[in-house]
């Protein structure tokens, strides 16, 4: 008798490439090392987006403007380039119609570091 087993392919078959566009964004903010002066959850309206190109390189829109970008993956790190806040970013999820992104970013501004650390939320 032979059996039938359904295989769970989403995982295999989940690629960062396509259009993603942002759902939700989870932002924590500290200064100079010190405990979370801000916690704010914004919903969006899809208007945001970022398109990944399985060439290695994307554009990300927000507001109406396009900036242009390439990008590595390497196991869950995602790289993107030009990089202009110090950003790590790790893909803390990913299957065929979702994922999310964590980035930590740093930057200065009048003599006080900010520490960012911002879960963003986007689906196909």
């Amino acid at each position: 008798m032979a059996s039938c087993k359904k295989s769970n392919d989403s995982a295999k078959s989940a690629s960062i490439v396509g259009k993603w566009y942002e759902t939700k964004v989870i932002l924590h903010q500290s200064e100079n090392n010190g405990p979370v002066v801000s916690d704010t959850t914004y919903l969006t309206d899809k208007s945001t987006y970022v398109q990944f190109n399985s060439n290695g390189s994307g554009s990300s829109t927000e507001d109406g403007s396009t900036t242009n970008f390439n990008y590595t993956v390497s196991g869950n790190s995602l790289t993107i380039t030009p990089n202009s806040d110090n950003e790590i970013n790790t893909i803390t999820a990913l299957t065929a119609n979702s994922f999310v992104l964590h980035t930590t970013s740093y930057y200065t501004t009048n003599g006080v570091v900010y520490s960012d650390i911002i879960d963003d939320y986007f689906t196909k």
